[in-house]
């Protein structure tokens, strides 16, 4: 349609903005369908992601083992992995929810953990170029990291059930 306006008034620029506006609304419907809960989408989002943890955690090792830059691809999937796991679980989040303020709560919580672990990591990226670990210490930082994502995903999916139920029995104890 916004192609179709664009070739109307001869906007060659509009012609962009259409390309990309077509392709994040692609995206945004991507994620919702994975984000639906019991979807056949969210089964393969799941499983597929699964097995990405594992090549990244895999990459990881391995780059420690054999090369820096194998390691260093392993933790920039890894990266990108959590972020695409955060947004999908905040959209299932809001998909679930019942009540507004329990939204509104969850992205409360869930934003700031999020910008500490990126500017976390930019900043130990940038002040720890130079330093070199030994390869028992890296693969020790490596099972750690594992651990903490795996903790992760596991605690905030149930403080944000532990929150929305809080939030329910209130609202269906002043319903009564």
């Amino acid at each position: 349609m916004f192609n179709g306006l664009a070739d109307k008034y001869h906007i060659e620029r509009g012609k962009t903005v259409a390309k990309w506006m077509a392709q994040v609304g692609s995206t945004l419907w991507n994620v919702i369908a994975v984000a639906v809960p019991q979807s056949l989408g969210s089964l393969f989002f799941r499983r597929i992601l699964g097995l990405c943890y594992f090549f990244a955690f895999f990459l990881i090792v391995a780059g420690i083992v054999l090369n820096n830059s194998v390691k260093a691809a392993g933790w920039q999937l890894l990266g990108v992995l959590v972020l695409i796991q955060l947004v999908v679980s905040a959209v299932r989040a809001f998909i679930c929810s019942y009540h507004w303020f329990t939204k509104l709560l969850v992205a409360v919580i869930a934003i700031p953990p999020v910008a500490l672990m990126i500017l976390g990591a930019r900043h130990i990226a940038e002040r720890w170029h130079h330093f070199e670990l030994n390869k028992g210490t890296e693969l020790a930082l490596a099972v750690v990291t594992a651990i903490a994502v795996v903790l992760l995903f596991l605690l905030v999916p149930a403080i944000i059930r532990v929150i929305t139920d809080f939030f329910r029995r209130g609202r269906d104890r002043r319903e009564c």
